[in-house]
């Protein structure tokens, strides 16, 4: 509620909630100070990614965009450093901070549990199950797709330096290491949209990583 007696924006308030997190974050992950910049705010790239999937597969695929672009914003509230682990549960306790946010805003009431609902459900790279319902489904598919294709490429090499990967054959293997899980990421993906894209785009990351081990023997 704001001082002037008028419910709280939501989406301002999930934008605001986000950037001020991620700031924080990768001030960290960097080593920057406070008052200082960092160089490459992945975590904030990365949200600004899915967000942008999300709401096209939404509108594709006729789910509620509130829903999808609310839980897209703050799915990684709870999550610590960049491994994505099924076990560390920053789904559930993501859901829970995102509650408390949204309930202070003028989202509608009735939407909560299935924004709740969908950061839950969103953690890990790969599934043996489909997620439901079709907002949640979108939410994984979308993370996922936000770590493949070239926007994925960027974010790995912008973030590499603060990771320790100080040179192109360091890069490379790293690179193919995350391939082989990019492919049970589009194996896993909810929709048929979903997996479409995520073919697509899993080309376009094997073959920059083929062409660049061919140039780095000389080809």
């Amino acid at each position: 509620m704001s001082k002037s007696g008028k419910r709280t924006s939501w989406q301002e308030r999930v934008i605001s909630v986000a950037t001020e997190q991620t700031r924080e974050e990768s001030l960290g992950l960097w080593g920057r100070l406070s008052d200082e910049e960092p160089p490459f705010n992945y975590r904030l790239e990365h949200l600004k990614a899915v967000v942008r999937i999300a709401e096209g597969l939404a509108l594709k695929l006729g789910a509620d965009l509130q829903i999808v672009r609310a839980a897209a914003w703050l799915h990684d509230l709870a999550k610590e450093g960049i491994a994505e682990l099924v076990e560390n549960g920053h789904g559930v306790e993501g859901a829970e901070e995102a509650r408390k946010i949204l309930e202070r805003t003028d989202f509608p009431k009735e939407k909560i549990d299935a924004v709740c609902q969908a950061i839950a459900e969103h953690v890990g790279l790969y599934r043996d199950h489909p997620v439901e319902p079709l907002e949640a489904a979108i939410l994984w598919d979308a993370d996922k797709l936000a770590k493949l294709g070239a926007i994925s490429l960027v974010h790995f090499l912008c973030l590499s330096p603060s990771l320790g990967q100080g040179t192109t054959e360091s890069l490379l293997a790293e690179g193919r290491r995350w391939l082989r899980l990019q492919a049970k990421m589009v194996e896993s993906m909810n929709t048929p949209l979903g997996k479409e894209l995520g073919w697509e785009r899993y080309e376009v990351v094997r073959g920059f990583y083929e062409q660049l081990e061919r140039e780095l023997k000389g080809g």
